[in-house]
């Protein structure tokens, strides 16, 4: 840990034949404990390419002044804190540029999709809707949410393990619930339910789901819930 920068007044040698080049551990989050760093700071820096750790996930090249830099990432995702591809920067350098392009490096990808009860018929069914975005290299997590009775993980497990290298189930979901039960009540619920289902009944099967959905919404926005 170190909370003062590091970079702070830092200035190179002056030699205008020589291409400046860092590789410094910075963070550029607004309070950071480790080297806290400045967009302001590198821009003053002198450098032609501030190669940064600490955090890793690619960045891209990104600019301060006339001074490129990049959060590279790391070369390979180690838990579903470093999700997608992981590689390198590789190209070239001079004065005054820097064209780098990503480089994938990693055996092996985390990935973590949402399986949404909500939109499918069934848990089987909402699988099957998520499986094509799966790859046989890929360490996958996938979240159930929604909402469901009885939600069983290890029958829908064989599938996902079979889509991917490995499989990690989470059961997000929340109990279904009767979303209809307060159309009655003599206040803003009610007459938002009233006018609901009112809709529906005369919607067509394009037009349910959205409408259905806003159902889901509505009741989490007054009864200061989330929707699931």
């Amino acid at each position: 840990m170190c909370e003062r920068s590091l970079l702070a007044g830092f200035r190179p040698q002056e030699d205008p034949g020589l291409t400046r080049l860092m590789i410094l551990h910075g963070d550029l989050t607004a309070g950071g404990r480790y080297n806290p760093i400045t967009p302001e700071q590198l821009a003053a820096s002198g450098m032609d390419y501030v190669a940064l750790g600490h955090v890793h996930a690619a960045s891209g090249v990104l600019r301060a002044g006339s001074v490129s830099y990049a959060y590279p990432g790391c070369p390979e995702g180690r838990g579903f804190d470093e999700l997608g591809d992981k590689g390198v920067l590789a190209g070239r350098v001079d004065r005054g540029r820097a064209e780098l392009d990503f480089v994938p490096l990693c055996k092996r990808r985390y990935q973590q999709l949402e399986v949404d009860l909500s939109r499918c018929g069934s848990p089987e069914e909402a699988l099957e809707a998520v499986l094509p975005r799966l790859d046989q290299r890929d360490i996958c997590r996938l979240v159930f949410t929604g909402e469901w009775d009885g939600l069983d993980l290890a029958a829908l497990a064989p599938r996902a393990e079979a889509a991917c290298y490995h499989a990690v189930l989470r059961d997000r979901t929340s109990p279904r619930r009767d979303l209809w039960r307060r159309q009655e009540e003599s206040n803003l619920t009610g007459l938002f339910l009233r006018e609901l289902a009112r809709r529906l009944s005369q919607a067509g099967d394009h037009d349910r789901p959205m409408l259905e959905r806003a159902v889901r919404f509505g009741m989490a926005a007054l009864e200061g819930g989330e929707e699931p």
